[in-house]
């Protein structure tokens, strides 16, 4: 089953060119980011007139953004009574499988979540270093509200994927946890980081 589909380039401007953005002394007009948007970054030779540029705002610095409309092509397959994405064409006969780039992605993400979660784990112990005690906290937001900006420069309730992160605490340790790629809980997927807390009561009520 081959299906075609026109919106705003969410699918190609957030799948293919996360965090790319275009660095030019002069700027950047319509045809250019038509040429690198048909071309995603390299991986694809779509045809330039299936890109309709919206806009086209200035960024900070030397950066741009680029609203768009791109034309693609999707072959869904069906497996046990489910349709399912199998391919994408990034061109003329040109079929690729959304497998290997779901997984690029993820993996990505799930780098930046490894991160993040150890920005938190190392804000906790900077807390408990100068309190003596760890932060009483019962959701990852009130966490947050405490260890930013002290602690952790940025606030962080978020991973990857956009779901906030789940904080628990227990008599023996604190737990910060994403449920990773699949957003289920106990299917293997997620990513987390514990603190053993010490002898004796180690938390602090926040007034």
């Amino acid at each position: 089953m081959q299906l075609s589909t026109k919106g705003l380039a969410i699918f190609g401007l957030i799948l293919f060119l996360s965090g790319y953005s275009v660095a030019s002394l002069a700027p950047l007009n319509s045809k250019e980011a038509r040429r690198m948007i048909a071309r995603l970054g390299g991986i694809a030779d779509l045809p330039e007139d299936k890109v309709r540029i919206k806009s086209i705002r200035s960024g900070m610095g030397s950066d741009a953004v680029v609203e768009a409309e791109i034309e693609l092509a999707f072959r869904f397959t069906q497996v046990d009574r489910n349709w399912q994405i199998a391919e994408i064409r990034l061109g003329d006969n040109r079929w690729e499988s959304l497998k290997p780039i779901i997984d690029s992605i993820n993996r990505e993400k799930a780098q930046r979540t490894i991160a993040d979660l150890q920005t938190l784990k190392a804000g906790l112990e900077a807390y408990y270093k100068e309190h003596g005690s760890y932060v009483k906290a019962s959701n990852i937001a009130e966490l947050s509200s405490v260890l930013s900006p002290k602690y952790v420069n940025r606030v962080l309730r978020l991973d990857g994927w956009g779901r906030e992160f789940i904080y628990k605490e227990s008599a023996g340790t604190i737990k910060i946890e994403s449920l990773g790629a699949d957003g289920a809980p106990d299917s293997g997927d997620e990513i987390a980081i514990e603190i053993t807390r010490p002898p004796g009561p180690g938390i602090r009520q926040n007034n």
